[in-house]
C-alpha cells in the first residue's frame, strides 16, 4: 500500500511541475503599445497591436481599463474584426469622447483586431 501512494505522490508531483514549466515558458502572442499623436487637446489614442506569436489571431474589440473592477472597463468594439498574422502588427486609432472618457473607433481602412489579455509593461 506505500508504494501506491508513493507511486501516486510522485506522479502527481511530476504532472504539478510539468504544468508550472509549461506556464513559466509560455510565450506571450500579442504586445499592445498605447501612444497620444500629438500633445494637444483633442489628440486620438493610438493602438499598436503586433501579433509577436507563431498562430494568426484575431482582433474584436479595444478593452480599456480606467480602474479597477469590471465597472471601470470601456469596451469599443471594431466594426470589421480581422486577422494578424504572425510578426504583423496594426495601428488602430480611437477618438476620446472627453464627457465619459469613453473611446471610439475612428473611420479607417487600417482597423484590424483578437481578445486577449495583455500584461503591463513598463
Amino acid at each position: 500500500m506505500v508504494h501506491t501512494w508513493t507511486i501516486v505522490f510522485f506522479v502527481a508531483a511530476a504532472a504539478l511541475m510539468l504544468l508550472v514549466a509549461r506556464r513559466g515558458f509560455a510565450r506571450e502572442t500579442v504586445a499592445v503599445r498605447l501612444r497620444l499623436d500629438r500633445s494637444a487637446p483633442g489628440a486620438h489614442l493610438m493602438w499598436d497591436i503586433s501579433n509577436i506569436g507563431r498562430a494568426p489571431i484575431t482582433v474584436q474589440k479595444l478593452v480599456l481599463h480606467l480602474g479597477r473592477g469590471p465597472s471601470n472597463a470601456e469596451t469599443v468594439p471594431l466594426r470589421v474584426p480581422q486577422v494578424l498574422q504572425p510578426r504583423e502588427h496594426a495601428l488602430i486609432p480611437t477618438d476620446v469622447d472627453r464627457r465619459s472618457s469613453r473611446p471610439r473607433p475612428l473611420p479607417s481602412a487600417m482597423q484590424r483586431g483578437a481578445s486577449t489579455a495583455c500584461r503591463r509593461s513598463s
